[in-house]
């Protein structure tokens, strides 16, 4: 954002080529709100934060009601050879996390999932409607917002544009949730998400 300016605050998360970050945004010398910092480990890091950047881009280049359910982009920056961008503060709570609540531990009420679906399936129709395929829905990827009864679906790094016209495939799997296409390599498509997400699913409601 022009005038903008962001200050890195503790480490979230990291992995092998990615570190995610709290900070602040402040513009004209006056903070105005929480982000989240997503910056590349080193230069082999840079692929997968340039296409988690480019494929937020494209899934926020029309107004939709589904931006609620989607990390939003809000800056994109180079420090030292290292490709990062700057994402709103998203607040919630992990699927897989409310799972482990002494009161959910033997699956969660019916009427929670309904909402939880309803939402994530709002937002991969939209999704799959722009030709992407995220691939790697799981529970630590469903950030559940338990007030207003939302679910954001993040972490895009590893998504695809038109696997069946450009042969993409998703380079990371999960063995827990990923469609046996998705392990194999094969043909993927919006059926790779829904079979995910009916994983995830049946095993947390169950």
């Amino acid at each position: 954002a022009d005038g903008a300016r962001y200050f890195v605050g503790a480490q979230r998360t990291r992995d092998e080529r990615i570190t995610r970050f709290t900070g602040y945004m402040q513009l004209e010398q006056a903070s105005v709100g929480e982000v989240e910092i997503v910056l590349a480990n080193n230069a082999d890091g840079n692929d997968l934060v340039d296409s988690e950047a480019e494929m937020l881009t494209r899934l926020q280049s029309q107004p939709v009601p589904q931006w609620k359910h989607l990390p939003l982009l809000l800056d994109r920056f180079s420090s030292k050879g290292r490709s990062g961008f700057v994402l709103r503060q998203m607040s919630g709570i992990t699927l897989a996390k409310v799972r482990e609540r002494p009161q959910h531990r033997l699956g969660l009420d019916p009427r929670h999932m309904i909402w939880m679906l309803d939402r994530v399936l709002s937002c991969l129709g939209y999704v799959h409607c722009c030709g992407v395929v995220h691939g790697r829905i799981a529970p630590e990827r469903l950030l559940v917002q338990p007030e207003p009864h939302n679910v954001i679906v993040t972490d895009w790094s590893d998504a695809v544009h038109n696997p069946a016209g450009s042969g993409a495939r998703v380079e990371e799997a999960d063995l827990d949730w990923s469609a046996p296409e998705v392990l194999q390599r094969g043909e993927i498509g919006p059926w790779s998400d829904i079979y995910s997400l009916g994983a995830a699913m049946i095993e947390y409601f169950a």
